[in-house]
């Protein structure tokens, strides 16, 4: 669990009538983050530390110290006698890296890319928001622009703000800036000819690639599933040949050729997944109001949350009153990451709308419970599990759920 921010502000310990220096506190920070015994040494003196911590309030307050001066202090791994007596070494590094930070430092750089290499497995000693540790873990999946999350003219985002600039202090969290595009000079007099280009051909052959790309290999062939094997190599061949002859047409812009030599992979792999009978149709086209909630659920399991989305979204036009679809459509667009954090809050509006519905098969409680225990609330989680299984104690899902949270308080 995450400290608060009140615990935060409690330190025993006195501090020197100046800012904290960034060298000092990143060098306590990594030798505290090791985990190790040894000796910070900083000027002409050393501190032990057992496993990380300091042994005694003396040695933490030789390292509040440490913290402030202008020597940059340094790690020695060493045996260290004794038994450490943690003092919320972290409470102290948190304080110091708050006195150097400065929103402004941040809010001319909305374009660099957040970069969270954690360096060390200790992050949880911090007293970091909850919203700021769900950031965090959507950016070890893909780097994400600081500005694309996090808006410097919303009240509800400045505590996320606060917490990257201090763990950007401490060294946690690294901004990367964006690569510069090289700068493409004036084409020399001493060229060859360049080739004809036909713009209108490369924007013709581009916006027929966005569409077969995601298109199932029978829209790419122009057939359907109930056609001979010989219409469909036919099709295939005559595709085939009249991209494979703008992939070497003279009249056509290079980046056309690659295009269309792009289109003939995807012609020739459609072919073959046809043949080889591992083709299956796209949801867009083959599902129904009946038969878009089953696959929903598969599309939950698979992680594929957007396209979820789309299929509860189909089956709820058929039932629009129904509170367990209801639900599972604001549960998929809580989890749908190709939208912006707004997502979250409307997910959860869409789920409560639903508990207030009054009927069901348990789904709604149970995906409450689900996104309460991603959040760290097993207590709440817990309860909603617990009024789901006493009205529908079939629920697989909400007890094998309730089972995993269990062990979880109880580790806790």
């Amino acid at each position: 669990m995450f400290m608060t921010r009140e615990q935060s502000r409690q330190t025993g310990c006195h501090h020197p009538a100046k800012r904290a220096v960034q060298p000092s506190l990143r060098a306590v920070t990594r030798a505290w983050a090791q985990g190790e015994s040894g000796f910070l040494r900083f000027g002409h003196n050393r501190v032990p530390l057992l496993h990380g911590e300091p042994a005694s309030a003396d040695t933490l307050q030789a390292i509040v110290y440490a913290l402030y001066a202008e020597d940059t202090p340094s790690f020695t791994p060493s045996p260290v006698p004794g038994k450490p007596i943690p003092p919320k070494l972290a409470t102290e590094l948190w304080a110091a890296a708050l006195s150097l930070s400065d929103r402004a430092t941040l809010k001319g750089r909305a374009r660099c890319r957040i970069g969270a290499d954690v360096n060390f497995d200790r992050l949880n000693a911090f007293p970091i928001d909850r919203l700021t540790a769900r950031f965090l873990g959507k950016c070890r999946d893909s780097k994400v622009r600081l500005g694309d999350s996090v808006r410097f003219d919303k009240h509800e985002r400045m505590g996320i703000l606060d917490d990257l600039v201090a763990l950007e202090v401490l060294g946690v969290v690294k901004l990367q800036a964006p690569k510069q595009r090289p700068i493409q000079g004036a084409p020399q007099a001493a060229q060859e000819p360049r080739v004809q280009v036909d713009v209108g051909t490369e924007r013709r052959l581009r916006r027929e690639f966005e569409i077969l790309a995601d298109a199932d290999a029978w829209t790419v062939l122009g057939c359907t599933p109930g056609m001979g094997s010989e219409k469909i190599d036919q099709a295939a061949r005559r595709m085939a040949s009249r991209y494979r002859q703008l992939s070497q047409d003279h009249r056509v812009s290079p980046g056309g050729q690659a295009t269309a030599k792009r289109i003939l992979a995807r012609i020739l792999e459609a072919a073959m997944e046809i043949n080889s009978g591992t083709a299956k149709r796209s949801p867009a086209r083959q599902l129904n109001p009946h038969t878009a909630f089953e696959e929903g659920l598969a599309q939950i399991d698979a992680g594929a949350y957007d396209n979820a989305l789309k299929c509860f979204a189909l089956a709820q036009k058929e039932q629009p009153h129904s509170a367990r679809l209801q639900a599972w459509l604001g549960y998929a667009l809580y989890h749908d990451f190709s939208r912006d954090l707004s997502r979250q809050r409307q997910g959860v509006r869409m789920i409560k709308k639903a508990l207030d519905m009054g009927h069901g098969n348990g789904d709604p409680a149970y995906l409450m419970a689900k996104i309460l225990h991603g959040d760290g609330e097993l207590v709440r989680a817990w309860n909603y599990l617990d009024k789901v299984l006493k009205k529908h104690p079939a629920h697989k899902r909400a007890a094998a759920l309730r089972d995993q949270v269990q062990k979880e308080i109880r580790r806790t």
